[in-house]
């Protein structure tokens, strides 16, 4: 493409609109036109940039190499999104086998995250902060699945190589392509956002944006003739991103309302029974499900499939349908309306503290007292 035409085009996806577009190369004016275009144009970019930055965070996660045992740091990318709490999306492979990994924020301070849950089709997963910076702002999903045109204008942020260590995000410019499936289902789980921004390891799980700001997807495979041939991950021209309805529909199914239809179903840790899961159902030792009203209210957390070593099932035991209403810990209480309030609750108890659960049996209240496990 022509750089005048280039140029009208990035200038219209803005809703830039110049008077008037003389003959290419004819005049001194025009030419001192498109460069006030041009000007227009990087300034909404770099305003665009300054906003989409304080969502945009680098993450270290631990890897295992292939068969050896000492653990190495794997880097990606993420974005703080607002839907049904705060939390952190990236992808599934950027914390694979990691509970707990470090985050880095804008400005180069650092905070430790937890895994909350991970969806392995779609390569995705929940994180979650203790207490989310005050430096770092959620940006909301609601809307992101408004159709895009072949040929709109995105932008991917992230750190790709984890070339700034102070966390600030580079940013690429693409265009969407349209929506595919079979060239990545396996790895993102069917329909999937194609464009040609640039997505290089250590931007993986990075978001992407239209040039209005608003969040289209979670960045998260690449398909190049590189990675085909079995020589390595580098870009060539293909990206794909995890749409935000198929976002939104994993947070869903994480907080226990039932995901969008065609979607699988992650692999949570909040809903998790088996012995090496972690969180809150592996600290009780049972699957935890999300009780909400009509409207979506948080109504507390169903207690179901109490295994045999629970430590629920110590002292005065509680039975499967008991609902987790507050949590007591050394004094204090908080009252528990999602599975989110719930791992907060107990994140801030080590492995093995005293604590009191209260909990709605059948429209009875029941306490009961005793100390999770690790």
């Amino acid at each position: 493409m022509a750089p005048r035409l280039l140029l009208v085009a990035v200038a219209a996806s803005l809703g830039i609109a110049p008077a008037a577009w003389g003959d290419p190369g004819s005049s001194t004016s025009d030419a001192a036109e498109d460069v006030a275009i041009a000007r227009r144009v990087e300034g909404d970019l770099v305003r665009l940039l300054e906003r989409v930055d304080a969502s945009t965070v680098s993450l270290l996660g631990c890897k295992s190499p292939v068969g050896g045992t000492a653990s190495v740091l794997g880097a990606g990318s993420g974005v703080f999104v607002r839907y049904r709490g705060t939390w952190l999306v990236t992808n599934g492979h950027v914390v694979k086998g990691c509970a707990r990994i470090e985050a880095i924020l804008p400005g180069g301070a650092r905070e430790r995250v937890r895994v909350v849950a991970t969806d392995k089709t779609a390569d995705l997963a929940l994180l979650a902060f203790d207490e989310a910076p005050a430096t770092l702002v959620p940006v909301g999903i609601e809307g992101g699945g408004i159709p895009l045109p072949e040929g709109t204008w995105v932008v991917a942020t992230g750190n790709p190589f984890l070339l700034a260590e102070d966390g600030a995000s580079a940013a690429s410019l693409g265009v969407f392509s349209g929506q595919r499936g079979a060239a990545c289902e396996a790895r993102l789980g069917g329909c999937s956002l194609q464009h040609d921004a640039e997505i290089n390891p250590g931007s993986s799980g990075g978001p992407l944006w239209s040039v209005e700001g608003r969040l289209l997807g979670v960045n998260g495979a690449i398909v190049t003739r590189s990675r085909l041939e079995g020589t390595g991950p580098a870009y060539s021209g293909a990206s794909f991103s995890v749409p935000t309805p198929r976002v939104a529909a994993f947070i869903d199914h994480v907080l226990g309302r039932t995901a969008s239809p065609g979607s699988a179903a992650p692999t949570t840790t909040s809903t998790a029974s088996t012995s090496n899961a972690r969180g809150a159902a592996a600290r009780l030792g049972a699957r935890l499900v999300a009780v909400e009203d009509g409207r979506g209210n948080g109504l507390g957390v169903r207690v179901r499939d109490i295994m045999p070593t629970s430590p629920l099932r110590r002292g005065r035991s509680l039975v499967n349908g008991d609902r987790i209403i507050e949590v007591r810990i050394a004094g204090s209480r908080r009252t528990v309306r999602t599975l989110a309030d719930l791992e907060r609750a107990l994140s801030q108890a080590s492995p093995g503290a005293e604590l009191t659960l209260l909990v709605d049996r059948a429209g009875v209240r029941v306490a009961w007292q005793g100390a999770t496990d690790a």
